[in-house]
């Protein structure tokens, strides 16, 4: 195993599971109110949140995957 790989398997130890709890709805707004101490955090209208797509194709066509991407209307 290179350098670079056990670089990137300490990288993602975590990701998983922070990628599912952050996947509902409740969890991510509930962390945003807690940690994010700005007034736009309390306009977000919770009935607009909604995940949307996280996939992309980059202009030399490599497949890119964001983590998690919401959309709020304030």
């Amino acid at each position: 195993m290179g350098n670079g790989e056990n670089k990137k398997t300490l990288n993602n130890q975590h990701d998983k599971g922070y990628k599912y709890l952050l996947s509902h709805k409740k969890v991510f707004i509930q962390l945003l109110r807690s940690f994010v101490k700005k007034d736009w955090v309390n306009e977000i209208d919770e009935s607009s949140v909604m995940r949307i797509n996280k996939s992309f194709i980059l202009q030399d066509f490599k497949n890119k995957e964001a983590d998690l991407i919401y959309r709020a209307k304030l």
